[in-house]
This record gives structure tokens, C-alpha cells and sequence, in this order.
């Protein structure tokens, strides 16, 4: 149930589209560092081993286009969810 506009919201948590002041503080610290952060990401990318060079790749890309989208359904065409529960215990 929402609140009535104007008005305290019902239950715990900030107000939608409240800023988080301590997220918001670590984010800006982070873009301070980000153009040497994608330079070292880069240089990784080109000359450190194997896997450096992967989560380098994946890190940028990240950075550049955003995660892959991850399908929130049962078969990744729309299709429902199965949820199968085992207890191990036998039925009468």
C-alpha cells in the first residue's frame, strides 16, 4: 500500500528516488580513480596472463555496456518458473 502523496512512506527504507548519501560518497570516490582504473584495466587486458586478461576484457565490457541481461523466467522465452522441492521424505 502506498502512502498518500505528501506523506511519510509506509514501512522501512528510504522515499522513492531518496538518494543514498553513503552509496552516493563511495560512487564519487570511485570516478575520481576511473580513467586510471580503465588505463590499468587496458593494460591488463593487453599483456597480463590469461585470466587477467579475461576478467580485464569482462570488466570493461561491463563498464562500457552495462552486465548481459539475465532472463527472469524458466526456459529464457517467457515461459513460467518450475520450482521442484525434494525432502527426501517418503510419501504414505
Amino acid at each position: 500500500m502506498a502512502a498518500p502523496k505528501g506523506h511519510a512512506r509506509y514501512g522501512p527504507g528510504r522515499t522513492k528516488g531518496t538518494p543514498n548519501h553513503a552509496t552516493a560518497e563511495i560512487k564519487e570516490l570511485a570516478r575520481v580513480h576511473g580513467p586510471e582504473a580503465i588505463t590499468r584495466l587496458v593494460t591488463l587486458m593487453r599483456t597480463g596472463a590469461t585470466g587477467e586478461r579475461l576478467a580485464a576484457c569482462n570488466s570493461l565490457l561491463d563498464r562500457g555496456y552495462g552486465r548481459a541481461v539475465q532472463p527472469h523466467d524458466g526456459d529464457g522465452q517467457g515461459g513460467p518458473i518450475t520450482i521442484v522441492v525434494t525432502t527426501g521424505v517418503p510419501r504414505a
